[in-house]
């Protein structure tokens, strides 16, 4: 998904948003539907890569095979509202730029290959980062002469467009461990059935969607750097709260926690997005939310290579790895907060 965004937003701004994102969900849709009928792991690797994407679910409920095939339904429906409501954008009057493409598939799948080799030695990961920087070298030096680049080098002058990508990358990175590690640390270390645990995680996007639409419309009135800010110290304090919940606990001593995690990241997400967005120029709004969404994925990886990381580090002790986890999370939300911070300047 990193390395294709990029690519895929430059296409909508040439042809339209329109049509890219129906393609996109309809090949989601048709990626779900196949994952379903894996039998292997390596056919469901193959239909993972096509469809692009993740899913979650209650798996005491059925099996594995549904956690694709819930998304089949929704996704039709999520087509044929698009049909009819998503608007058209009059095309951009340059071509695909084929070279950077590749030099921007290059650069990130490098990079997060690096990343994912911090866990098998030192070694992968000097090469990956060798190789990354060569590519990131010419993908930048290519983009300087362009007047549509796929890269928006331009725009990472303005210290508020800037700082609007740094930000997910930490607080997405942050909100990645503590989705990835928690059920390990409930399920495993602390015996509780999967539904429950489920339930557990639950108030976390239960809140941020009733938050969300109030953070958006505080947007209107307060800076985005105020917001931000306030929600991933919210979000930091959650992250804290986190780290002094037994394996054991039960399910109301785990859900206001979650609670506050959802509130805080809830102020932090909207207010990103609008200032990202706002931060550039109407006709390159397509390459500024591709670029948001690609430190979106980005943090969302380096998230989950760092609890691959320390769980393989620390051999299989779940509750250690967790709390050095959530430790590392909390970290992470506190730069975020900082960076957000620094926008109201």
């Amino acid at each position: 998904m990193t390395i294709s965004l990029l690519p895929l937003a430059s296409l909508g701004d040439i042809y339209g948003y329109r049509i890219v994102y129906l393609l996109g969900l309809a090949t989601f849709t048709v990626g779900s539907f196949a994952c379903g009928f894996a039998d292997s792991l390596p056919v469901l690797i193959v239909f993972r890569v096509i469809q692009a994407a993740v899913a979650a679910g209650l798996l005491s409920f059925a099996s594995w095979h549904w956690l694709f095939w819930f998304n089949v339904p929704i996704g039709i429906l999520g087509f044929v509202l698009a049909w009819y409501a998503a608007p058209r954008n009059p095309p951009a009057g340059h071509a695909f730029d084929k070279p950077s493409a590749v030099l921007n598939a290059l650069t990130f799948g490098l990079l997060l290959l690096g990343f994912d080799g911090l866990g098998h030695g030192a070694r992968p990961v000097v090469i990956a980062a060798e190789l990354a920087a060569g590519a990131a070298y010419f993908f930048v030096r290519r983009q300087k002469g362009l007047s549509a680049p796929m890269l928006p080098v331009d725009l990472f002058l303005l210290p508020a467009f800037a700082l609007s990508v740094a930000t997910p990358v930490c607080s997405y990175a942050a909100r990645t461990i503590a989705r990835i590690s928690l059920p390990f640390y409930f399920q495993l270390a602390g015996g509780t059935a999967q539904s429950t645990v489920g339930l557990m995680i639950t108030p976390w996007p239960a809140v941020i969607m009733i938050i969300a639409p109030i953070s958006g419309r505080l947007s209107d009135r307060y800076p985005a750097g105020l917001l931000c800010g306030a929600g991933l110290a919210v979000l930091t304090a959650g992250l804290l709260l986190m780290l002094n919940v037994a394996a054991d606990a039960g399910l109301a001593d785990v859900a206001w926690r979650m609670a506050i995690c959802g509130i805080g990241f809830g102020f932090f997400q909207s207010p990103n997005v609008r200032a990202l967005v706002s931060a550039a120029p109407r006709d390159r709004s397509g390459v500024a939310s591709g670029m948001m969404s690609t430190a979106r994925l980005t943090g969302q990886t380096i998230g989950g290579v760092t609890v691959a990381m320390v769980f393989g580090f620390t051999h299989g002790d779940i509750v250690s790895g967790v709390h050095i986890v959530l430790m590392t999370a909390a970290a992470f939300s506190a730069v975020a907060c900082v960076l957000s911070f620094l926008r109201l300047r």
